[in-house]
């Protein structure tokens, strides 16, 4: 997955004559493991934040707020977006078949 999004975003760099040489892709979007995980039915996540009410947005999509646990994921990778009025910050996340993962962020 982050093959496919560093391919897409060099493309579009080069079909917007935009000067994309100096953006590090690895230093971007951090790869965060689970605080806890277990074996389950299924999949799922559960986001928490040290700022209750902030803002999950997953692959572009707002999921709610946190703390919030979401069900029925396809396994893969996946970009995690958190956002409150003061930051954003984005992840990349493992999602996996039959488990269930807990994230908490100092956010």
């Amino acid at each position: 997955m982050k093959k496919i999004f560093v391919i897409i975003s060099f493309l579009f760099c080069i079909f917007s004559n935009t000067f994309c040489e100096e953006i590090d892709f690895d230093e971007t979007i951090a790869f965060i493991e689970p605080e806890n995980s277990s074996k389950t039915n299924g999949t799922k996540i559960k986001i928490r934040t040290k700022t209750p009410n902030t803002f999950v947005i997953i692959n572009g999509n707002l999921q709610g707020k946190s703390p919030i646990t979401i069900k029925n994921l396809i396994p893969g990778f996946y970009i995690l977006t958190l956002k409150n009025l003061k930051k954003e910050s984005t992840y990349e996340i493992e999602i996996h078949k039959d488990r269930f993962d807990e994230y908490y962020f100092e956010f």
